[in-house]
């Protein structure tokens, strides 16, 4: 097996984690999976001209391509979410003198 294969593998792990930690709001376990997934990612950066691309390899780079893209619109509808929970401090109204009126910053 080669390396990039092994380091591919743990990368796909690493992104469902990431998936699962965006779906359940856990911040911290996101973060963890995050700065995990960036170690991998320069570990592959390394392996890049050593790499036979084999149909595992090509497998697993669909992976992490449908991965992330899960993963992209989790955290499109959490960040949404939270815009609805938390709206903006933005004044959004005019009082009677034409001046922007609502919440002060």
């Amino acid at each position: 097996m080669q390396a990039a294969e092994n380091l591919l593998k743990h990368l796909v792990q690493t992104i469902e984690v990431q998936l699962d930690a965006a779906k359940k709001l856990d911040a911290e376990r996101l973060q963890v999976a995050t700065e995990k997934r960036q170690d991998l990612l320069f570990e592959l950066e390394l392996e890049q001209g050593r790499v036979q691309r084999t149909e595992e390899i090509i497998f697993l780079l669909q992976q992490v391509e449908e991965l992330d893209k899960r993963l992209m619109d989790v955290l499109e509808i959490v960040s949404d979410a939270c815009k609805s929970v938390n709206p903006s401090k933005s004044p959004t109204t005019y009082d009677n003198t034409g001046k922007l009126s609502g919440y002060k910053i």
